[in-house]
């Protein structure tokens, strides 16, 4: 998400990153066909990137312990 945001709203995924796909967090899945499409408000609004931080946070948190 993070380089979605980062690169003109743009699902661009490397090889490497088609071999892991789909994934999935809090519902909504990620998968390749979504390469070269334009990330939408409905899948991913502020609420979620605030969600997504804060889930960031604790796998940090939990993986300095």
């Amino acid at each position: 998400m993070r380089n979605v945001i980062s690169h003109e709203g743009i699902f661009d995924f490397r090889p490497h990153y088609l071999k892991i796909l789909p994934v999935s967090w809090r519902g909504k899945k990620i998968t390749k066909d979504m390469n070269k499409s334009a990330l939408t408000s409905a899948f991913f609004d502020r609420l979620d990137a605030i969600k997504l931080h804060y889930d960031m946070r604790l796998f940090v948190e939990r993986e300095i312990r």
